[in-house]
């Protein structure tokens, strides 16, 4: 997932279901500590269910990624 980040330059975020994610470059190189360092997220928290197998994986900085925690998408219907 890194190095296709890189590759492909992806952005935060790119191809998550539940849309987070600051949709900004994302510096491959930087140091793992970085607030603005690659992660891997799982789209569906583990938290909530997620399986660490068989689930999107969608690169994210690591500020971004702690901002979202283990928040599900939220649906939101239309009152009648």
């Amino acid at each position: 997932m890194k190095r296709r980040t890189k590759v492909e330059d992806l952005p935060c975020g790119y191809g998550s279901p539940s849309g987070w994610g600051c949709g900004e470059h994302i510096d491959t190189d930087l140091p793992a500590e970085h607030r603005m360092s690659f992660t891997a997220d799982h789209d569906e928290a583990i938290d909530n269910g997620g399986s660490l197998v068989a689930q999107v994986l969608v690169p994210m900085h690591r500020s971004c990624n702690s901002r979202k925690s283990n928040h599900a998408a939220t649906e939101i219907w239309a009152a009648t």
